[in-house]
């Protein structure tokens, strides 16, 4: 869409196929989009043919399999192809030479390398129950201190509310506290049997854990990823005459992917396919002699299944009930997070793209200056599917095994322990609707390269596009939200609520808030607002968003010779992006959600032995209007979001001096209407501050619930008709719910607001020294800086939008890229007068290289905690895996079980409100500041220039010589390593302070150890 000229077709017709292309740069293989050439055929016949071919013999083992001791996994690449082209002669019928010809050509790929990644798995013992030996860390101050494990049976919770004491009714200090399973382990006969039989999937560690718990990182995989792919390209060429020339090319590839199966079993891996047809059509009219017309039409579709290793799984293999595995439309392995890694997957899910472009321009060339006209128009359908977790999503973590279920503290808990009592803590399952998008695609452009003199180039250019939003076809799509309408609903739940104020305001002390609820929610202001609108459906529009039509884009660049030697180029543009944005499929789509619990946390509801117990919700479509839907929550797209678009402006200058060629330039790049979610459903900033302050008691104790806003009432909207989700099942609802502007539903997002801003601005370099005296170097620099203006810092209701580094930044970039001819061979330094026959062997061999060294990206660090405002960057001689950076600057706010006496000073958590509660009793909260963060508003930022994940540190080299067999043929022999020195780069550390792991980078390679590759290529 960023150019303004659209050249005609020569000998070379560029087009875009999707697959899992071989990148020769880097030396390993990248799904994704892949530029390829198609020559035509000439008068006389021409190919090729090659094999590049991979081993592990001569390739590096990965930094974890090292790390573990493992060996390499196996590594086989093998590409081979070729091409042949000519005219088109057909022996006594019709010979093509100077009019038709014809060029095939053909690719295919087998590969295997090492993925091999690294989870966390229990030990034995944590398989039988017995979590004696487990432990975990905790870092206060930049201390590390082994923290055991206890875990808490979720059957001993004390779910009395008030308690009578005095011959009074008080709220009970003791309500949803547990106590701790007897000797710390979970008895056999309460082991859950699917729990059991899911482990029957999982590893013993192989490998050792890492210094912040006894089971992190400590199984490291032998996987390998998988690929097959073939691809065939045709092209044929006509000329017709002196004034027309047509050409025609068909593209077909095939390529089949596994990966991930870090397990070898139904748990881990998946496979996709990717599947890529075209077919392009060009005629070049040369009108006059000096106008020339170009037509061109484009096809192209793309189909992409997808699918988990464990698709087909029966879930009844391993225990769960028949009465839930009927309802399943289609079977895979659980998806199972928040332990091993997380395992199962989706069922399936599938995308098939097709693109239609036609495209027009005209050359006029017009005295000194050349025109051109263009156009071109698209439609692109989108069909896609995806059944989700048909099995089932369970999400696990501590919640019921801590010792109390919304209270967290560091060791008490297990997310193993919850695991094997079969009681996860969220998930859900899904029915998801297929659906048929589609978009057309409009641009007009012109633009003058008008040679001004014979020193001064100018290109002038206009561009308008207009991008129809997109449509379903069969309207399976909401159209936006509506939060003005009153719900249908409103009457009945008003009268509920009046029910439930009834109760709250005549038990004064088990809600000791009434009367303050009373006020700011009186029953008469109790109304349920919120309609969701359908495509097509009451007037409602069929597109996805309204349509823009300003879409106007001059560009303007020009180059100036300033002598024989010294050239400046400058220019600037304004360019809209595309927008593929589409509308959700609520009510087409419906998601049963898992729920953990109707009591907050007292007694568990779903489990695995009765998972979605009261049973899978159907979709309703469009049928059910303002009422589809209720309690679980809507999403919907902005309809007058505007398009992003950019300005764009650079200014270089080149100079020659000799044989070395020396460039410097600054580019700038500012994107407008960057699109954000944003909330819709929050309570105002004023009540938020206010009723989110700590509470405490007579005593100074912190209320049990630290914030008004947490505190309960009975659910009006209980087991309403029409209402589901946790809003319909749940007996209690916060107060925070019922004061949001649409009560029936929890937080909302409005996506694609066209919000946001980033800028990035760069200095670039080039000094380049053209062959000579068997030596060529191109060395290029880049300093960069990107910023961006798209998300809030901390919560959005304070309204402050964050001023940070961009998360692709990456300052500073170096590459250098030699070619060296090795001065040895005849007439060479070394050997000048060898044989030909040995010059044939020895002499002729050139080296090529490149080093790239590039900056890591910048840190995210967006969990609130205390942060002391100092540089805690560390040098790269003193950073580990175990320490990126000094974590001493930041501290956890503590939880009610931590000993804030271990809080350093300059935290000032001494000074906050509840710092003098002294504990009175066992159970007692260890601390009364752990209720003071509910209205906390950040101020630091979240994101630091000097805290980066590992860098790019990378040498490639190559080493070929080229053999030549007579006048028509020629060889050329290659070695070739990439990550010559197996420098490893690794993902980011962990962020959180609260984090046994804070401060620590998983142990696992991001990139390719040492790759060898040897290479054969003949040509005649």
């Amino acid at each position: 869409d960023k150019v303004a000229f659209i050249p005609p077709a020569d000998a070379v017709a560029e087009f875009r196929i999707m697959s899992n292309a071989y990148d020769s740069q880097y030396g390993r293989q990248s799904g994704g989009t892949m530029n390829v050439s198609v020559k035509s055929g000439s008068n006389a016949y021409h190919g090729n043919v090659y094999e590049f071919n991979r081993n592990d013999a001569y390739s590096a083992n990965t930094f974890q399999a090292n790390r573990s001791g493992l060996p390499k996994s196996m590594t086989r690449y093998n590409l081979w192809g070729g091409t042949f082209g000519g005219p088109v002669w057909l022996p006594k019928l019709y010979n093509g030479k100077d009019k038709t010809f014809f060029f095939l050509s053909y690719e295919g790929i087998r590969n295997q390398d090492p993925r091999a990644g690294t989870r966390s798995v229990p030990t034995e013992d944590e398989r039988a129950g017995d979590f004696n030996n487990s432990w975990t860390t905790q870092t206060v101050g930049g201390v590390r201190t082994v923290v055991p494990i206890t875990i808490y049976d979720p059957l001993t919770v004390d779910g009395r509310r008030t308690i009578i004491q005095d011959g009074k009714e008080i709220q009970n200090p003791r309500f949803g506290y547990r106590q701790i399973f007897p000797g710390n382990v979970v008895p056999g006969n309460r082991i859950s049997p699917i729990a059991k039989n899911v482990l029957g999937f999982i590893p013993l560690p192989n490998s050792p854990n890492q210094p912040n718990s006894n089971t992190a990182n400590n199984f490291t995989s032998n996987a390998t990823r998988q690929n097959k792919m073939a691809t065939i390209l045709t092209r044929g060429d006509h000329n017709w005459n002196n004034s027309h020339k047509t050409f025609a090319s068909v593209r077909w590839s095939h390529m089949d992917e596994i990966t991930n199966n870090d397990f070898h079993n139904e748990t881990t891996g998946e496979w996709r396919s990717r599947i890529n047809k075209g077919l392009g059509l060009d005629h070049v009219y040369t009108v006059s002699p000096n106008k020339i017309l170009n037509l061109r039409f484009n096809v192209t579709r793309f189909t992409e299944p997808h699918a988990h290793t464990g698709s087909g799984f029966n879930p009844a293999q391993l225990g769960f009930s028949q009465s839930y595995v009927s309802q399943m439309q289609s079977f895979s392995f659980p998806y199972m997070t928040g332990l091993f890694g997380d395992i199962g997957g989706k069922n399936s899910d599938y995308a098939k793209t097709t693109s239609y472009s036609w495209n027009a321009n005209l050359t006029h060339i017009v005295g000194n200056m050349t025109l051109h006209y263009g156009g071109e128009y698209r439609v692109l359908q989108d069909a896609s599917g995806d059944s989700g977790y048909q099995s089932g999503r369970f999400d696990f973590n501590s919640d019921w095994t801590r010792e109390r279920y919304d209270t967290g503290a560091t060791g008490k808990g297990s997310t193993m322990a919850s695991f094997l009592l079969g009681l996860p803590d969220g998930g859900n399952l899904p029915r998801n609707a297929n659906r048929f998008d589609s978009q057309r695609y409009t641009g007009l452009y012109f633009q003058n390269d008008w040679r001004v003199t014979p020193r001064l180039t100018v290109n002038i250019g206009l561009r308008w596009d207009y991008q129809r939003p997109s449509t379903e076809r069969f309207n399976r799509t909401v159209s936006g939200f509506d939060p003005t309408v009153l719900n249908p609903i409103s009457d009945a739940a008003q009268a509920s609520y009046a029910a439930v104020m009834q109760t709250v305001l005549a038990n004064p002390a088990k809600y000791p808030f009434g009367a303050q609820l009373a006020q700011l929610m009186p029953v008469s202001d109790f109304k349920v607002y919120g309609a969701q609108l359908y495509a097509g459906v009451n007037g409602q529009p069929v597109t996805a968003a309204n349509s823009v039509y300003n879409q106007w884009q001059p560009r303007v660049g020009f180059a100036y010779r300033l002598d024989n030697k010294t050239v400046v180029r400058g220019g600037f543009g304004k360019f809209y992006q595309s927008s593929g944005s589409t509308q959700g499929q609520n009510g087409f789509s419906r998601t049963t959600s898992f729920i953990e619990s109707i009591d907050s946390g007292i007694t568990p509801y779903d489990t695995f032995a009765t998972p979605f117990r009261d049973g899978i919700l159907e979709p309703t479509g469009n049928t059910l209007g303002a009422m589809t839907n209720l309690g679980n929550g809507v999403n919907w797209l902005n309809r007058d979001g505007h398009l992003p678009y950019s300005w764009e402006y650079s200014l270089h200058i080149q100079r020659e001096v000799k044989s070395w060629l020396f460039e410097i330039g600054y580019s700038h790049n500012k994107t407008y209407d960057i699109y954000q979610d944003r909330q819709q459903n929050e309570i105002s900033f004023d009540n938020w501050m206010t009723l989110r302050q700590p509470r405490f008691d007579a005593t100074g104790k912190p209320l049990a619930k630290a914030y008004l806003t947490d505190e309960q009432i009975p659910n009006p909207f209980y087991k309403l008709e029409g209402v589901a989700g946790s809003r319909g099942t749940g007996s209690l609802i916060s107060i925070y719910d019922l004061l949001r502007p649409i009560t029936i539903f929890g937080g909302q997002n409005s996506n694609g607001n066209p919000k946001g801003v980033n800028q990035y601005d760069s200095m670039q370099a080039k000094i380049e020294r053209r062959f000579r005296a068997g030596l060529s170097v191109l060395f290029s620099y880049t300093f960069s800086k990107l910023f961006e203006d798209t998300s809030f810092l901390g919560n959005q209701i304070a309204g402050v939008i964050e001023h940070k580094l961009g998360g692709e930044d990456r300052p500073h970039k170096v590459s250098i890229a030699p070619i060296f001819q090795l001065p040895i061979g005849r007439g060479k330094p070394v050997g000048a007068n060898m044989s030909k026959v040995l010059d044939a062997f020895v002499g002729g061999w050139q080296i090529s290289g490149q080093y790239i060294i590039q900056s890591g990206a910048p840190v995210v660090f967006d969990v609130n905690s205390f942060f002391d405002g100092q540089d805690f960057g560390i040098s790269r001689n003193e950073r580990t895996l175990d320490k990126w950076f000094d974590t001493e600057h930041f501290v956890k706010f503590p939880n009610s079980g931590d000993d804030i006496s271990k809080w350093p000073a300059w935290t000032g958590v001494q000074n906050l409100p509840g710092a003098s509660y002294v504990p009175q009793k066992s159970g007692d909260p260890k601390n009364g500041v752990y209720a003071d963060f509910g209205n906390y508003l950040r101020k630091y930022p979240t994101r630091w220039a000097n805290v980066r994940a590992s860098r790019v540190n990378e040498l490639n080299l190559g080493l070929f010589k080229n053999f030549r067999f007579g006048e028509r043929v020629k060889a050329q022999l290659r070695g070739e390593f990439f990550n010559v020195f197996n420098h490893a780069r690794f993902g980011h550390p962990q962020d959180d302070p609260g984090s046994s792991s804070f401060g620590m980078v998983t142990p696992s390679q991001q990139n390719m150890p040492r790759v060898g590759q040897l290479a054969l290529k003949i040509s005649f």
